[in-house]
C-alpha cells in the first residue's frame, strides 16, 4: 500500500505514529505538528492503486488543547499523536497523545557545550497530555468528521482534561507506587520515563487500552485499562471526559504487564478477541517489526489486573520481520491497524529513502499467521 502526500505534508509523512481503519479510509496521526489526516483509495488516478489525502483537521482547535502560543518558528506546540483507534458503533476516533516530558537531542552538527546545552534542556507541553475523541460519520465506506456545529449530545468531540503541565491521567498516576518516582523524577519519555505509544478500544467491554512505551519495569511492559464518562457541554467546543473507578482500592485504571522479550508497547489492536501489540525498545534505536498476539485479552481482562506470560500460552510472538539493509535510523514501526481479518497495516517513522520516494510513501502489508 501506498500513501500520497502533498508537499506541504512531507515532514508529517516523516513522523508517522498512529494510525486508525475507518471505513474504508485510513486516518493518520505524526508525533511531529498538530494534524491527523484522512486518506483514501484511488482519489489520484495512477498506474499503482494509493491512498491520497482527502481531509484534516487541526486538533489544537477541534478539542481546545492549551497549548496556543505559536513557537519562534509561527508553529503551535505539537500534539505528539501515539495511538488511534475507531469505535464504529459510538462513531468516534479515539486517539491520545505521548503524555511525556521531552528532553532536546544532541546533534552531531553542534558544539559539545550546546549539546550538552540541549541534553539538559528537558520541558512538557500542553497539547501532548492529550486522550480524546472526535465523532465522525461514515456513509458507504467514506468516513468525514462532523463538524463543531454539528454535534449533539449524542454524538460529540470529548477530552480529558489537560494543562500545561499535566493531565487527569498523569494526577491518576502520580498515585501510583510503580510509576509514581518516574514523574516525580522529571524523567523524560525517551529515557524510560512515562511515555504513551499505542491505543485500542474494546467495542464489548467500552473501555480503552493505553500503551506504554514508558516506563518498562525490571522488562515487563505497561499497559492501562480505562474506562471514561462523558459529559456534553456544549455544540461548538470540546465536551469532557472523566475517567471512572474501575482499579483496586478505586484507581481510575487498571494495570496490565506483559513479558515482551523486554520490549516497550508502540501500538495495540484488537483481532477479534485477541489483542496485538507492536513492541519495540524504549529507546530511539533500530528494531524489526514484532508483533505479539495476547490470546482471549478481551474475556482474560475480566476486572482484575494480569501478568501476562508467554511461557502460560497467553502471549505469543506472532510476527517478526527482518530489518531492511537501508534501515539504519529509519523505518522504524510505530503504529497498526487491522486491513481485514487475516491482514496488517504498519507505519514506519523516519522512513528510509526507499520508502519514501518523493511524496510516496511505501507501507508495510503483514499477513498474520494462522492461529
Amino acid at each position: 500500500m501506498k500513501l500520497q502526500f502533498e508537499n506541504s505534508h512531507l515532514e508529517f509523512a516523516s513522523s508517522l505514529s498512529a494510525v486508525a481503519r475507518v471505513g474504508n479510509d485510513l486516518w493518520l496521526g505524526g508525533d511531529e505538528g498538530t494534524l491527523t489526516l484522512c486518506f483514501r483509495e484511488g482519489v489520484e488516478k495512477t498506474e499503482n492503486l494509493v491512498f491520497s489525502k482527502v481531509a484534516e483537521l487541526e486538533l489544537v482547535a477541534e478539542l481546545g488543547l492549551p497549548g496556543t502560543t505559536l513557537d519562534e518558528d509561527g508553529k503551535l506546540p505539537e500534539v505528539d499523536l501515539e495511538g488511534m483507534d475507531w469505535d464504529a458503533e459510538g462513531g468516534y476516533l479515539w486517539m491520545v497523545g505521548s503524555h511525556s516530558l521531552k528532553r532536546k537531542a544532541a546533534r552531531h552538527d553542534k558544539k559539545e557545550s550546546k549539546n550538552l546545552e540541549r541534553l539538559a534542556d528537558i520541558s512538557a507541553d500542553g497539547n501532548r497530555f492529550l486522550l480524546a475523541r472526535l465523532p465522525l460519520q461514515v456513509n458507504d465506506g467514506i468516513s468525514q468528521a462532523v463538524s463543531a456545529a454539528d454535534q449533539s449530545p449524542a454524538h460529540f468531540a470529548a477530552r480529558l482534561d489537560c494543562s500545561g503541565t499535566s493531565s487527569s491521567l498523569l494526577d491518576a498516576l502520580r498515585q501510583d507506587p510503580l510509576i509514581s518516582p518516574f514523574l516525580a523524577a522529571g524523567i523524560p519519555g525517551k529515557d524510560n520515563g512515562v511515555d504513551i505509544e499505542g491505543l485500542a478500544w474494546d467495542r464489548v467491554g467500552k473501555r480503552l487500552l493505553v500503551g506504554m512505551r514508558g516506563p518498562v519495569l525490571r522488562g515487563m511492559a505497561l499497559i492501562l485499562e480505562v474506562q471514561v464518562e462523558e459529559h456534553f457541554v456544549a455544540a461548538g467546543v470540546a465536551s469532557r471526559l472523566d475517567l471512572l473507578p474501575i482499579g483496586p482500592d478505586g484507581r481510575l485504571y487498571r494495570r496490565h504487564f506483559l513479558d515482551l522479550d523486554g520490549l516497550s508497547i508502540r501500538d495495540l489492536c484488537f483481532q477479534n478477541d485477541d489483542l496485538l501489540i507492536l513492541a519495540g525498545p524504549t529507546m530511539p534505536i533500530d528494531w524489526p517489526v514484532s508483533i505479539y498476539r495476547w490470546r482471549s485479552a478481551r474475556d482474560r481482562m475480566d476486572g482484575r489486573e494480569r501478568f501476562v506470560w508467554q511461557e502460560d500460552g497467553h502471549l505469543t510472538l506472532a510476527v517478526q520481520q527482518p530489518l531492511p539493509n537501508s534501515a539504519k535510523k529509519h523505518d522504524r514501526p510505530e503504529a497498526l491497524c487491522l486491513l481485514d481479518d487475516e491482514k496488517i497495516l504498519v507505519i514506519c517513522d523516519s522512513p528510509s529513502s526507499p520508502r519514501l520516494d518523493g511524496s510516496l510513501l511505501s507501507t508495510d502489508e503483514i499477513m498474520l499467521p494462522k492461529m
